[in-house]
């Protein structure tokens, strides 16, 4: 919808913000990820995105990121 809509206001839209996650880390994206194709489409129309990268790091103890943080488009 974003990219359909990016024009339809006097300034455009030129940046996306994603405050989502999941309650998980890693640093790579998870078999259950479904958001690839949406964040292909925002990147391919030029558009900044930008997403949480999660606050569960001290409770898994290891380098990571949540999910969508981890997609690396």
């Amino acid at each position: 919808m974003v990219v359909q809509h990016r024009n339809d206001y006097a300034h455009p839209i030129t940046t996306v913000n994603l405050s989502i996650g999941m309650n998980w880390n890693s640093d790579s994206v998870p078999s259950w990820a479904n958001l690839e194709d949406e964040l292909s489409a925002l990147k391919s129309a030029g558009l900044v995105i930008t997403v949480s990268a999660g606050n569960s790091f001290a409770q898994y103890n290891a380098p990571g990121v949540s999910y969508p943080a981890a997609v690396p488009t």
